[in-house]
């Protein structure tokens, strides 16, 4: 769930200086939770594959079309990934053929894109909102005095 929350705010096209935190957060994340087993070639392909993510984020800057791609940016990633391990270390895959391989990554990360569509509609409810409760607060004051 943070590797998915980091992903969205990287990509997130709304604050470069919060994107690059998010962007820096993930890497911490990932050299946090990196696998001495998979090696660096693992780390390297991870990379990768969030540069993936970041790039569609930057290619894709209109209003919907940046933010559809950040809340797919866990599917980008996990489609991604999944296919550079079925490849890279055969022996995860378990049988599975590559369709299959995926689509479990897919099923497994499908529950942070709900998660990812909630944070945000609530950053695009927030400044409705907030302006909402100002004017109320205003109305207030100037019915109090």
């Amino acid at each position: 769930m943070v590797n998915s929350f980091l992903m969205l705010g990287s990509s997130y096209g709304r604050n470069k200086k919060m994107n690059i935190l998010f962007i820096a957060l993930w890497f911490f994340y990932l050299l946090i939770g990196s696998n001495i087993n998979t090696g660096l070639i693992f780390l390297i392909m991870n990379l990768m594959a969030f540069s993936l993510v970041l790039l569609l984020g930057k290619i894709f800057k209109g209003k919907y079309s940046n933010k559809l791609v950040s809340v797919l940016s866990i599917v980008i990633w996990s489609i991604t990934i999944d296919i550079i391990c079925f490849f890279l270390y055969p022996q995860f895959t378990m049988g599975q053929n590559i369709l299959m391989y995926i689509g479990n990554g897919l099923l497994f990360n499908s529950k942070y894109v709900i998660y990812n569509i909630v944070v945000v509609g609530l950053l695009s409810f927030a400044p409705v909102l907030s302006k909402n409760l100002l004017k109320k607060a205003k109305n207030q004051k100037a019915f109090v005095s």
